[in-house]
């Protein structure tokens, strides 16, 4: 299946993209792309332990707010280290989602299922 974007999602998601490349501009956070990818790093794992929390009786239950909180942090630092390094994301992933459309995913048909799933939302 091939995923396409139109001329307006491209167009806004490179917006996006710009607004968050000035905002962390504004905001003094690092120019230097190697520093950020390290805090991207950091910002996934703060999202593996949130989705720790589906399965480890060692955490306190899982709440979709907080990984979404998480998610958001992801998606700031991505678009931010994309604007740093001139790379348009959503020309990228369409770029992408067209090299892998012929490519035969093994897992496709072979899902894992999310044993327990605790919310206090």
């Amino acid at each position: 299946m091939l995923l396409k974007f139109t001329a307006g999602e491209k167009k806004a998601l490179l917006s996006l993209q710009k607004k968050i490349g000035e905002l962390r501009k504004k905001r003094g956070f690092t120019q230097d792309p190697e520093r950020a990818m390290i805090l991207m790093m950091e910002e996934v794992g703060e999202v593996a332990q949130q989705m720790k929390r589906l399965w480890s009786p060692n955490y306190d239950i899982y709440t979709k707010d907080k990984l979404a909180e998480e998610l958001a942090d992801v998606q700031f630092v991505l678009l931010g280290l994309s604007d740093l390094l001139g790379i348009k994301l959503a020309e990228a992933l369409d770029k992408k989602t067209k090299q892998d459309a012929g490519r035969k995913w093994k897992s496709i048909n072979n899902p894992i299922p999310l044993k327990k799933l605790h919310s206090k939302v």
